[in-house]
């Protein structure tokens, strides 16, 4: 049938040949199944007095079959709002699973992205009984800190022996940051006298854990760069919330004049701020 092929055979026995040996064939397949058994029974004819003993026997059939286990992807994205990344595994399409089987998914920290820190670190039994999709939930910790991109990875395992770890062991969960932070002139105007130079600090709302750049820009209003004011395109780079100053230089001349005024403002290419 299925796992053996049935049997019925007479058995003739000899002074000349007391003992006899049949050949039993189990069914090969690729299922993954348990061990599983059947029983051979040995009887002699009504006519005889023969005593058999024992006349039952079970023959267990070890399965030798190997099936594939992987990761759904090698690469999750999550952004940290979203709270948590579901990681996903299962076996190849084709793979029939008659028994259960145990894997493990575990989290790794690196330098990046820490467990406690960044995420809450996994380690996690799956349980399989047949050939479904399994998930865990990794969950995100999300922060009010700008970052950089940070990365770690999460592993698959079984100590089964008829479960090898196919094309995906190993993926990255890579979590975006979705912090934002605010950029300003620590003042709404300045006065300086001619030929003098001012004092511009430039201060961000919250500290930061990786490189912010801003760009601080003098243009020309009732004052003149060149002949007024000495013009500034000045890129800053903040890598804490200290406040980042820089000088701008007046020019003095023998013209008798009114006030001037030249406008300073503040730019940056960066998504975050």
């Amino acid at each position: 049938g299925r796992d053996f092929s049935a049997l019925v055979q007479t058995l003739s026995l000899t002074s000349d040949f007391p003992g006899v040996c049949v050949e039993l064939n189990a069914s090969s397949d690729s299922d993954l199944e348990g061990e599983e058994t059947f029983s051979v029974l040995l009887s002699g004819p009504n006519y005889t007095r023969a005593i058999v003993i024992p006349n039952q026997a079970t023959v267990a059939i070890t399965d030798l079959s190997v099936v594939s286990l992987t990761l759904e992807k090698s690469e999750y994205r999550v952004t940290e709002g979203e709270i948590s990344v579901r990681v996903c595994a299962n076996f190849s399409e084709s793979d029939v699973i008659d028994r259960t089987v145990l894997a493990t998914l575990e989290t790794l920290p690196s330098d990046s992205a820490m467990a406690m820190t960044d995420f809450v670190p996994v380690v996690q039994t799956l349980t399989f009984n047949s050939n479904v999709l399994l998930c865990v939930d990794v969950e995100i910790y999300d922060d009010s800190v700008l970052e950089d991109t940070e990365t770690f990875s999460i592993t698959l395992s079984s100590s089964d022996p008829q479960v090898i770890v196919g094309a995906v062991g190993v993926a990255s969960i890579i979590i975006s940051d979705d912090d934002s932070v605010e950029v300003s002139l620590q003042g709404s105007s300045y006065e300086v006298d001619e030929g003098l130079s001012v004092l511009v600090c430039v201060s961000l709302s919250s500290d930061v854990e990786r490189n912010v750049e801003v760009t601080l820009t003098t243009f020309s209003d009732s004052a003149t760069a060149t002949s007024d004011y000495i013009p500034l395109d000045r890129v800053l780079t903040f890598t804490s919330d200290d406040a980042l100053c820089e000088n701008v230089t007046t020019i003095e001349d023998d013209t008798l004049e009114t006030a001037e005024i030249f406008q300073i403002a503040l730019t940056s290419s960066d998504p975050n701020i």
